[in-house]
């Protein structure tokens, strides 16, 4: 998960709560809280946040379908 700490809309706690729950099934996650980002900015191209994204995005497609 990769969560804009600046997001009003959703708090990051509940990203946290889920990859906590997905880790304690067994599942491989990972939250990664970005500080100047709000709800939209981690799927902005525009904005720096979406690095964030990009640079994990090799990882989970070579893990996809697992």
């Amino acid at each position: 998960m990769v969560h804009g700490e600046a997001d009003t809309g959703v708090p990051s706690v509940q990203s946290r709560t889920d990859v906590t729950a997905a880790l304690e099934r067994g599942d491989r996650a990972q939250c990664v809280d970005i500080p100047v980002a709000d709800h939209f900015d981690v799927i902005d191209p525009a904005h720096p946040a979406w690095q964030a994204v990009v640079r994990r995005l090799p990882a989970l497609l070579r893990t996809a379908g697992e």
